[in-house]
């Protein structure tokens, strides 16, 4: 995503570009394109001048949308998946510290933008 963030807003980058940048393996990297498409977080074009590219701007994609486009949804334990789905929820007494918890992750990584990430670049 780093990748497709720095190219030109109007431009493609081919997959193989990302995987020798990002040093990624390409079976991977087709794997976690795959994901990202399917979430709506990025576009693909089939020809010479094909590949990926953003499917919106870089400031309205957060780390959690690419977390959760990859993995799944971000939950600390499965019990906290579906709200109201734990059927200890009312007894744990951990289960309030839980959910305070998953929801400071979730403001962490959804405070984190792709923009922010792409327009950090190591020396």
């Amino acid at each position: 995503m780093v990748a497709i963030a720095q190219a030109a807003s109007d431009e493609y980058i081919s997959t193989p570009d990302i995987g020798e940048r990002m040093l990624i393996p390409q079976p991977f990297l087709v794997k976690v394109i795959g994901d990202l498409k399917r979430s709506g977080l990025i576009r693909t074009a089939v020809g010479r001048k094909g590949g990926v590219a953003l499917a919106r701007p870089p400031g309205k994609i957060t780390l959690r949308h690419i977390v959760e486009a990859v993995e799944g949804p971000v939950v600390i334990t499965e019990c906290l998946i579906e709200p109201g789905q734990c059927p200890r929820g009312a007894v744990c007494p951990a289960h309030e510290h839980w959910m305070r918890i998953q929801q400071t992750l979730r403001d962490e990584l959804d405070a984190v933008s792709l923009e922010a990430i792409a327009g950090q670049r190591d020396g």
